[in-house]
């Protein structure tokens, strides 16, 4: 009786054990649970904490409410880049910086192309991509302190909200896929003014354009062309007409000089958009005293087309017409391949054309007919109101002029002596 009783309270206790352990384990699932519920509650919150902070430092409320930033939250600078030593950056170049020392970020956006050296044919054909690039500020300004070229950063006054949504922009077109520079206008300073104008809401207004923007967008990049051989390079391949004086005037802002000039005069939402000017570099001099220049060069070839009526010489005649001729096979091909404004017609086509030459044959019939072209050329271009070409291409005009006279002179001389 007693084993019986024994066995029974071993078999009620086991059952009360495992009941008790039953017990345990829920109370340790419920536990955890609730564990997990305050961990995840908490967590919530700190996040919604962190996130409505976040958006109060980014409000876009321009009305000055207690949790908006300070207007220094974001600066904006536009940097002016100073002329380097290659033709590819001899107008110098503009770039957007941007910063908020709050968060410790500091960066350069800008437009960059395909390297126009390697890829000239491409931009004649419009084909040359282009896109929006983002450097950290102190790389970037090293980079064209190395080079020697000035620096100048303009401190643009605008209300936060404008500089955030600049930000956004700037994020926005640098995930953009790169695109075929097309105009001049989608260069460097350009997109920079397309940038402004779009995030202050085509706000941006210019009390009184710069004189510089009655000339043509060729006028204007001969002002900065910096070099005289860089000038005559430009000037010679990048030409344009003077149909182009006539556009809006935001459409003209190409060279970053020019733009330079705009921002001075330029207003947005009712007041000055320039706050300060700092200069992180200055120019290393730059020497542009060539010995040998290309108006030089053009001069010294009149010279000998004038004396060459005495010398009466064909091969000097022809050794004079040998750079205009080949300035005019390179413009003609350039033109017959542009699809971008500034290449798709050039006006030393017309006295420098090689074409003629192609009829060498018949060279006695218009021979005499080029030289008078070239003159009434050179003369039409001294007459224009805008300065379309270079005083060294007048003269080079000149010179090709007197050339042909002469081949055309000699030629009859030839003529005549046979018929004799």
């Amino acid at each position: 009786m007693k084993i019986s009783l024994d066995i029974n309270s071993a078999k009620k206790s086991q059952r009360i054990t495992q009941t008790n352990q039953l017990i345990y384990n829920s109370l340790k699932k419920y536990e955890y649970f609730c564990r997990q519920v305050i961990f995840f509650t908490m967590r919530s919150i700190i996040t919604l904490i962190l996130t409505l902070s976040t958006l109060l430092s980014y409000s876009q409320e321009t009305t000055g409410v207690p949790n908006h930033p300070d207007e220094d939250f974001v600066e904006v600078d536009v940097l002016i880049i100073g002329t380097g030593e290659d033709f590819t950056s001899c107008m110098g170049h503009s770039a957007l910086r941007m910063q908020c020392p709050t968060h410790n970020l500091d960066y350069v956006f800008d437009v960059v192309q395909e390297d126009l050296g390697t890829n000239a044919f491409s931009f004649a054909r419009g084909k040359l991509m282009s896109f929006t690039n983002i450097t950290p500020s102190a790389e970037y300004i090293d980079r064209y302190i190395s080079e020697g070229r000035s620096i100048i950063a303009y401190r643009l006054d605008l209300p936060i909200a404008t500089k955030q949504r600049l930000w956004e922009i700037m994020d926005k077109h640098a995930s953009e896929d790169p695109r075929p520079l097309t105009r001049l206008h989608e260069s460097c300073s350009g997109r920079l003014y397309e940038w402004l104008r779009e995030a202050t809401e085509d706000s941006l207004a210019v009390a009184c354009w710069p004189k510089l923007f009655e000339r043509s967008i060729y006028e204007m990049g001969y002002t900065y062309y910096g070099r005289n051989w860089r000038r005559f390079f430009f000037g010679t391949f990048a030409q344009g007409n003077t149909i182009d004086a006539n556009l809006p005037n935001t459409e003209k802002i190409v060279i970053p000089m020019a733009m330079e000039e705009v921002l001075k005069v330029t207003e947005a939402h009712g007041r000055p958009i320039i706050r300060q000017k700092e200069i992180l570099n200055a120019q290393k001099s730059d020497n542009d005293d060539d010995i040998i220049t290309p108006s030089l060069v053009a001069f010294l070839l009149f010279i000998l087309s004038l004396a060459n009526f005495r010398i009466n010489s064909n091969a000097l005649s022809m050794t004079i017409l040998a750079f205009p001729l080949l300035i005019g096979l390179m413009t003609t091909i350039t033109v017959l391949a542009a699809r971008i404004e500034c290449l798709s017609f050039n006006w030393l086509t017309i006295p420098f054309s090689p074409l003629p030459w192609l009829f060498y044959k018949y060279r006695r019939y218009w021979l005499l007919g080029m030289s008078v072209i070239c003159l009434i050329w050179s003369a039409a271009m001294l007459s224009t109101s805008h300065q379309i070409v270079l005083n060294s291409h007048i003269i080079l005009a000149l010179a090709t002029a007197f050339a042909y006279a002469q081949l055309a002179y000699s030629n009859k001389r030839e003529k005549t002596t046979l018929n004799e």
